[in-house]
C-alpha cells in the first residue's frame, strides 16, 4: 500500500511473507497475532484470511491441548457389613415455645440404618460428642472388635477415616448425604422418642 492508494497482491505473495516473518523464533506466531503483523507492514487482511491462507500451507500450528482433569462423577458406598461405615449428623429444629434452636446429633449404622445413639439438647458441646462416641464405642464398637478394622466416619459434607480417628477433613469434592430422606426420618424418630412422655420441650436454661 502506498501513500492512499491501494494495491491488490496475489496470495502467494503474502504467504510468503508469513514465512518470511515465521522464519524468526521471536516472531514464529499463530494467525491472530501474524494478522496484527501483516497490518502493521500495511496488508489489508482480516484474520479470517491469515487462517485460510495458513492453514493451506500448513503453516498453523498445532492445536493446544488443555491436560484432562479427573472429577468424581459417582459417589457410592459399597457395604459388606454393618459397622464398616458410620454416618453423623446434627440437625436443627426449631422450637417455637421458646423461640430457641434445638439440635439432634444423630450417629446411624449406614448398612442397617441403625441409630447407635442420639443426643438432643439447645447446645451441642465437643463433650457432648465425646461422650456420645465413648457410648457407642462401648456398646457397639468394642464388642464386634471393630476398632481394629478400617473404620469410615462420614459427617455430611465431610469424611473422616481411620481406626477411629475423629478429624475434620473436607472431602475434595463435598457432596450430601446419599440418603439424607432416610437420615432426616431417623432423626425425626429420635426426637419423637425424647418427646413422648413430655408435655412440652425442656425449657432452655438461657432463656
Amino acid at each position: 500500500m502506498k501513500e492512499n492508494k491501494v494495491e491488490c497482491v496475489p496470495n502467494e505473495v503474502v504467504v510468503e511473507e508469513i514465512k518470511s516473518i515465521k522464519k524468526d523464533p521471536d516472531t514464529d506466531y499463530g494467525y491472530i497475532k501474524m494478522t496484527y503483523y501483516l497490518l502493521i507492514l500495511g496488508y489489508l487482511i482480516n484474520h479470517k484470511k491469515v487462517y485460510r491462507l495458513m492453514d493451506e500451507n500448513q503453516l498453523l500450528h498445532e492445536r493446544y491441548k488443555k491436560l484432562g482433569r479427573t472429577f468424581m462423577k459417582y459417589r457410592k458406598v459399597m457395604l459388606t457389613r454393618p459397622l464398616q461405615v458410620l454416618e453423623m449428623d446434627i440437625k436443627v429444629v426449631w422450637v417455637e415455645e421458646f423461640h430457641h434452636n434445638a439440635y439432634i446429633l444423630t450417629v446411624i449404622d449406614t448398612f442397617t440404618r441403625f441409630a447407635l445413639g442420639y443426643r438432643v439438647g439447645y447446645s451441642i458441646g465437643k463433650h457432648i460428642v465425646k461422650e456420645l462416641w465413648e457410648e457407642i464405642i462401648e456398646k457397639y464398637l468394642q464388642p464386634y472388635d471393630c476398632l481394629r478394622q478400617q473404620l469410615d466416619i462420614e459427617i455430611r459434607n465431610y469424611q473422616l477415616s481411620g481406626n477411629m480417628s475423629l478429624r475434620e477433613v473436607p472431602c475434595p469434592h463435598p457432596v450430601p448425604c446419599p440418603h439424607p430422606k432416610s437420615l432426616d426420618g431417623i432423626e425425626d424418630e429420635n426426637l419423637e422418642k425424647e418427646m413422648s412422655g413430655a408435655e412440652t420441650f425442656p425449657q432452655p436454661s438461657s432463656v
